[in-house]
């Protein structure tokens, strides 16, 4: 069964909280994050902590599309 979801693209200087903010007011239960290299949140587990949480809280699931090796390597450490 192919999975439907829409896509919030994040830009590379996005705070965490604005992309936290944008989960929260998406009316979907699955969105892709499409984040592109350099993105401020990899800068620390911080920001993919934050939107995990708040993903969670909201029971929707979060697909992170990206190039960023670090970012992968983060997102697969996160779960």
């Amino acid at each position: 069964m192919p999975i439907h979801a829409k896509k919030i693209s994040v830009s590379k200087t996005d705070e965490p909280t604005l992309v936290a903010e944008k989960i929260l007011t998406f009316p979907d239960a699955v969105i892709v994050l499409s984040v592109p290299r350099f993105s401020r949140l990899v800068e620390s587990p911080a920001p993919l902590r934050l939107i995990k949480r708040e993903a969670e809280a909201l029971n929707k699931t979060i697909i992170i599309e990206t190039v960023d090796n670090k970012l992968i390597e983060l997102a697969k450490h996160l779960g």
